[in-house]
């Protein structure tokens, strides 16, 4: 009977061990990064949405107060309380609003595309939800000092977690190559 197996000696093992753990780790943390970078542009998308469907909202309402204006004064040059020209700066007014809701319109199904290339979804999908709201940002903020979230900011950012995991990779696989002068038994 003869023992075909090797021992290895100078924590060789162990070296491999941590080397596997902390390439794990890099990986989880560009997994994370690109999660960020996710979430960072759904957010962006999102916050362009609502703001163009705030100002979509306004223009319609100023076009339909134009176009209420311009009626009226219509009506008064028929019965003669208003000169002309009036009339015609109030319907003049009452395209140009009309234009920017148009534009307005145009901008608010942009970013509605922008939102659903975002969410890696078609357009149409977002015809079937509802979106909540937005929460504001002051309300997490106030729970901190400037201190606090510099701190907190400084801990976790995760290009500098996966720096640091790809070093103790780099390290590992140098231990080990140094470990390998060691002849195993």
């Amino acid at each position: 009977a003869a023992l075909e197996f090797t021992i290895e000696t100078a924590g060789k093992r162990q070296i491999r061990i941590e080397g596997a753990k902390a390439g794990v780790d890099e990986q989880l943390w560009a997994y994370a990064q690109q999660v960020g970078a996710v979430r960072q542009r759904l957010r962006q998308a999102r916050l362009g949405l609502d703001r163009r469907e705030q100002e979509a909202a306004l223009a319609a309402r100023l076009a339909t107060v134009q176009h209420e204006r311009a009626e009226l004064l219509r009506r008064r040059v028929e019965i003669g309380a208003v000169a002309r020209p009036d009339s015609y700066q109030a319907e003049r007014e009452a395209t140009m609003a009309a234009a920017d809701k148009l534009r307005s319109d145009a901008a608010l199904q942009q970013a509605r595309a922008a939102l659903s290339a975002a969410l890696s979804v078609p357009v149409a999908a977002l015809d079937t939800v509802t979106l909540p709201p937005l929460p504001a940002f002051e309300s997490n903020a106030m729970q901190h000092s400037p201190q606090s979230l510099r701190e907190l900011g400084i801990e976790n950012r995760s290009d500098l977690a996966q720096a640091l995991a790809s070093y103790r990779r780099a390290d590992a696989a140098l231990r080990l190559e140094v470990a390998k002068r060691t002849p195993d038994i």
